[in-house]
């Protein structure tokens, strides 16, 4: 098993991400490094959406888009500032303001609902000198995903990652062990028994 990196960097961050995740390296493909202009989360799930990271506006057009539509209902006072937040995927500069950054609290949930697809993020940082390391798995909250291949994003050190899963010999991906679901999943499907018709998050 070869792992394509595109320096060797990546090979360090992808030897860090399996030992502090748990995850077999002989599990993991391929690492991808977009461009680091603030949008790189974006652009990450976009390379995993459209294979390329250059369909990042159309990925925070699609969050904006769900965002609205659901705010008032399955994302009720959920979001600290709503208007900053439609600011934010609005925002399409590049460099992006630091204000408009991708979060991993609420942008992962409406990505996974906006695609309809699982999403892992994994994230290390340093706190007060010290690693940190956290990660959670958001499942489609509305609708029943037809991929479940679950996108699984890197956030190490304020940078984003996609990394891809190796694949069977039949062609079928592996998967990682699955981190803990989004704290606010069961409260969100509990809440709204219209819109959350079942728990997808179950067949994951």
């Amino acid at each position: 098993m070869s792992i394509t990196y595109e320096n060797n960097e990546h090979a360090g961050i992808v030897n860090s991400f399996c030992q502090d995740f748990g995850v077999g390296f002989e599990k993991v493909a391929k690492i991808y490094s977009p461009d680091a202009d603030g949008n790189c989360g974006y652009r990450a799930i976009s390379m995993a959406i459209y294979g390329n990271q250059n369909s990042w506006k159309e990925v925070k057009e699609q969050i904006l888009k769900t965002y609205k539509k659901y705010k008032d209902t399955l994302y009720a006072n959920q979001v600290e500032d709503s208007d900053i937040f439609e600011k934010s995927l609005s925002c399409n500069l590049s460099p992006c303001p630091i204000q408009y950054l991708f979060n991993i609290t609420d942008c992962p949930q409406i990505a996974a609902d906006a695609f309809v697809r699982g999403i892992a993020v994994f994230s290390k940082a340093s706190f007060n000198g010290k690693p940190f390391k956290t990660s959670s798995f958001f499942a489609p909250l509305a609708f029943e995903p037809t991929n479940y291949t679950v996108i699984n994003i890197l956030l190490d050190h304020n940078h984003f990652y996609l990394i891809e899963t190796a694949r069977t010999k039949t062609g079928r991906p592996v998967k990682f062990p699955i981190p803990i679901l989004n704290p606010y999943h069961k409260a969100f499907v509990k809440r709204n028994p219209t819109l959350c018709a079942r728990d997808y998050s179950i067949v994951f």
